[in-house]
């Protein structure tokens, strides 16, 4: 039998990559100055249209996946061909937002195409130090394109076989506050809900809204999804979420200290469960801080959690490559919210990146995870990004170096 191997992932192992579109006779010391740059100062793969090895109409729907799936596009228009300005049109057709560059001489004779003229166009004098100065102008530009909104979330959440995707969630109502007749009362979105949203709101910026994104109870789900050739994001813990214990249990099976939920009680809560970090030196439970309920005028307004730790958990789907599972959950809605956030602003993703080692997150082959603390606001005990706090990561960046 023969075996499918996904041409993309096999030259860029998963990681995040620059594709050079040049011309079939192309400049191949510039293309080996920015694979130069790309591999060695910003940590990231390189392809071209000639590392993808196929034919005819197979060729081009690779040359498309490619596009699709470039962190960063950097085309070569010194020698204007046809193929040049076909790929350039896909990519900006599918929003991307190629960098174009150009060799300076006299004879050189370059227009640019009225449609591309929005794009950013750097010029470059076809000699050793000038090829020195593209890279450190490219360099500089590519550090920019890492920093944006979709390339932080794809580098989160994305898998590199980004499709299809599966998220598992039972949300459950708040309980903030109740009206006379002891409704509960909700006007934001709260703890799973965040997850739901962040998670339908990132796939539709970096795959598009026509993405194979399916949403399924995590108290109904098929228990056969685990396992199976697909992407799973798994949203609250055991006690809402069939899949989320099998699903950590898995993801860390081969680590000395892991993340798991167990019952607990304190201050007359009794059943409850909380996040727990368990090593070589015993069990550490990550309590949050609960509010008991009170009376007013006879009425009684439920106890709610004021603060709560939730957890952020990335890892590869065994037998699976280019596969990720993701578990984001908290031992209750406050902390599972929290973790939604973490895991799906991109401000939030900036902060767990500069806490891991260079890489890690774009890394889809290793286990990450991300411990975070939310603190619910004082009028409403909902959730905003600012009172979310990133607490530890692993692997911790200054472990590493």
């Amino acid at each position: 039998m023969t075996t499918f191997v996904d041409p993309i992932w096999s030259h860029t192992k998963g990681r995040p990559y620059v594709f050079h579109i040049l011309s079939f006779s192309g400049q191949w010391d510039v293309s080996a100055a920015i694979e130069d740059l790309t591999t060695k100062k910003l940590g990231m793969a390189f392809m071209h249209a000639d590392h993808i090895k196929s034919g005819g109409f197979d060729l081009l729907d690779k040359v498309h996946a490619s596009i699709e799936e470039a962190t960063v596009i950097v085309a070569d228009i010194t020698d204007p061909r046809s193929n040049i300005f076909y790929e350039l049109g896909y990519a900006v057709a599918k929003g991307k937002k190629p960098v174009l560059i150009a060799a300076i001489g006299d004879n050189v004779s370059l227009d640019v195409p009225s449609d591309l003229k929005g794009l950013l166009l750097i010029r470059y004098q076809h000699t050793p130090f000038g090829l020195e100065t593209l890279k450190n102008e490219l360099e500089a530009t590519f550090r920019a394109r890492l920093e944006d909104a979709p390339t932080l979330l794809r580098d989160m959440l994305e898998a590199p076989k980004a499709t299809p995707a599966y998220v598992i969630a039972s949300p459950r109502p708040p309980a903030p506050s109740v009206d006379p007749q002891g409704r509960v009362l909700s006007r934001r979105t709260y703890g799973d809900y965040l997850g739901i949203l962040g998670l339908v709101a990132a796939f539709g910026s970096i795959l598009g809204h026509g993405a194979d994104l399916h949403l399924v109870s995590g108290q109904d789900c098929d228990p056969a999804l685990f396992g199976e050739d697909l992407n799973l994001y798994v949203v609250g813990s055991g006690k809402a979420n069939n899949l989320s214990d099998r699903v950590m249990a898995e993801l860390q099976r081969d680590q000395q200290t892991r993340w798991v939920f167990n019952s607990w009680s304190q201050g007359g809560k009794e059943g409850g469960v909380v996040l727990c970090e368990c090593g070589a030196d015993g069990e550490e439970p990550r309590c949050g801080v609960y509010q008991e309920e009170e009376y007013h005028d006879g009425v009684c307004k439920p106890g709610t959690w004021m603060e709560d730790y939730g957890l952020v958990l990335r890892g590869p789907v065994p037998g699976h490559p280019g596969r990720i599972m993701m578990v984001l959950a908290g031992a209750h809605a406050l902390g599972t919210g929290a973790a939604c956030l973490a895991a799906t602003r991109p401000d939030k993703i900036r902060e767990i990146r500069a806490m891991l080692p260079k890489n890690a997150m774009e890394d889809k082959g290793q286990l990450i995870w991300a411990l975070v603390k939310g603190t619910a606001a004082a009028g409403d005990y909902h959730l905003d990004g600012e009172s979310v706090e990133v607490v530890k990561v692993w692997p911790a960046k200054a472990d590493a170096e």
